[in-house]
């Protein structure tokens, strides 16, 4: 089963940097109550700059992206919906971007049941944290990894939408849409 969560901060940036240990109860789920009330605050302190946060993704009990892995929400999923795009339609997507020196690789596998390969670089968490590998990489059905990209893109884009400062939704947007219309997508 694949699992993707976004998660946005309840603290500063620089309480974030800051803090050495990272965990869950630092972040909370875009779909709980008070997130919205969280976001806006982030976009209000940042004057609509940034939202800070994370993308667990997961598959069969196994984590490619930790708590560790936080960083400009928006640019998190632009660089995972830019780097599945790429993928599909040339084989291989590449991405990466922020401060903390994030990227992302996947790979299609020319195997009998389609799959990707998807690595995230952990960039700068896995120095600042000792625990935290230079790299993780799953191995990933395409149809699920690709369905529920798009699902929880789509979920991460509703919630955006309802700040205050909706940021770059169009952009995030066109690329739910261009993954769409390759083809593979089921209905949810």
């Amino acid at each position: 089963m694949v699992t993707i969560q976004t998660y946005i901060s309840k603290s500063s940036y620089d309480a974030m940097v800051n803090k050495h240990l990272l965990a869950n109860g630092d972040f909370i789920p875009i779909h709980h109550s008070s997130a919205k009330q969280v976001g806006n605050q982030q976009l209000f302190t940042s004057k609509g700059t940034s939202l800070f946060g994370t993308v667990i993704i997961s598959y069969q009990d196994q984590f490619l992206s930790s708590f560790y892995d936080w960083d400009d929400v928006d640019g998190i999923w632009f660089s995972i919906l830019q780097t599945m795009y790429d993928c599909l339609n040339t084989g291989i997507g590449n991405s990466g971007f922020s401060e903390r020196s994030m990227e992302w690789q996947m790979k299609k596998l020319l195997e009998k049941n389609p799959a990707i390969s998807f690595t995230w670089h952990h960039g700068f968490a896995s120095k600042e944290w000792s625990d935290t590998p230079i790299k993780s990489t799953l191995r990933f059905p395409e149809n699920l990894l690709v369905n529920k990209i798009i699902e929880k893109g789509t979920k991460y884009l509703t919630f955006r939408n309802a700040l205050y400062d909706s940021g770059p939704s169009q952009n995030i947007n066109q690329l739910i849409n261009d993954l769409k219309s390759i083809g593979i997508v089921h209905p949810f």
